[in-house]
């Protein structure tokens, strides 16, 4: 669908862009976005619709929560994110954590609350509710304590739950594999200059896709 003009050209049939200037162009396309969404509400869901996984381009990856499906898009499966010609450390601690990341939040505080179709449902059995609230008022508690002193802010654990699930469950779970691959392989290579184990390569790697340099407004968002 991607490659039908015929498709394309039908789905964006009613984005008008009759100006030059960015704001009013911008104006336009969230319109569009908005309204698309809007005419969606009263149709059936279509689980394989296109659109939902036409962010071909992006650098990224994210779970659906209403399909309940992880997009990877092939922009992503390089980089520091993964390469076939590197020690697989490098690989878990990278693509490896990003997969598992995005297989955790079908269980965070929001995916949890959504069936295998997609549909909300309070479908957990109480006890098994119970142990993950009190596991996740740990992890509400311990990043809230996290403060950033050049802003002089605390994060907000409560809002900040889903996504501090995701990466604490998702790095156990790519460590863990990474220990299963070297059980079953042995032990790689390490890295020429570094005095480094393969483990500790894990979470240099894991570490390294996340490094960014942010001005503080944004850290403030």
């Amino acid at each position: 669908e991607f490659l039908s003009d015929e498709t394309l050209e039908d789905f964006y049939k009613e984005l008008h862009l009759e100006s030059d200037n960015f704001l009013k162009i911008r104006l336009s396309t969230k319109r569009f976005d908005y309204e698309s969404v809007a005419k969606r509400l009263v149709l059936p869901v279509n689980q394989t619709d296109w659109v939902k996984s036409g962010k071909l381009a992006n650098v990224n990856a994210y779970y659906n929560v209403l399909s309940n499906r992880i997009i990877l898009p092939a922009p992503i499966l390089q980089g520091v994110f993964f390469g076939d010609d590197r020690p697989w450390y490098m690989n878990y601690g990278g693509i490896g954590f990003i997969i598992a990341h995005e297989i955790i939040h079908g269980f965070d505080n929001d995916g949890r609350q959504h069936d295998k179709f997609g549909n909300l449902e309070d479908w957990w059995a109480p006890s098994t509710k119970a142990k993950f609230l009190t596991k996740s008022q740990c992890i509400i508690d311990q990043y809230g304590n996290h403060s950033v002193p050049e802003l002089g802010l605390n994060l907000d654990g409560f809002m900040t739950q889903g996504e501090n699930i995701a990466d604490n469950g998702g790095i156990k779970i790519a460590y863990l594999a990474y220990n299963e691959w070297i059980r079953r392989n042995g032990r790689e290579r390490l890295l020429p200059g570094l005095n480094y184990t393969d483990r500790q390569l894990f979470w240099i790697s894991a570490a390294n896709v996340w490094c960014t340099k942010t001005e503080p407004v944004i850290e403030m968002m």
